[in-house]
């Protein structure tokens, strides 16, 4: 799906549950800057057919929920300042996964 329609990533379980009466796997195309279950401290992982996780416990992690809040704000200045938030958002994740490796 995202060679042909973009990012896809699992949805979260919990959210499904509550708007569809059912558990069950979903997907959604979402970029990666928009892949935070704020509700329930979830980072949503990419649906590639051979991940077996869905998504990151992030409850303990509050920064990631505030920063997901914050997104908006970032992408709005960095169109004021004639960037792409796409780019944006990319050199701060290749930051942070260079960070981490």
């Amino acid at each position: 799906g995202g060679a042909v329609a973009g990012p896809v990533a699992f949805g979260c379980r919990l959210c499904t549950a509550r708007r569809t009466g059912a558990a069950g796997r979903a997907v959604l195309y979402a970029p990666r800057w928009n892949r935070v279950c704020t509700r329930h401290g979830r980072w949503l992982l990419d649906a590639d057919a051979d991940q077996p996780h869905e998504h990151l416990d992030v409850r303990r992690l509050p920064e990631v929920v505030v920063a997901r809040l914050r997104w908006a704000g970032v992408a709005r200045r960095a169109v004021r300042a004639g960037a792409e938030p796409e780019r944006v958002f990319a050199l701060a994740y290749a930051v942070v996964a260079r960070w981490w490796e």
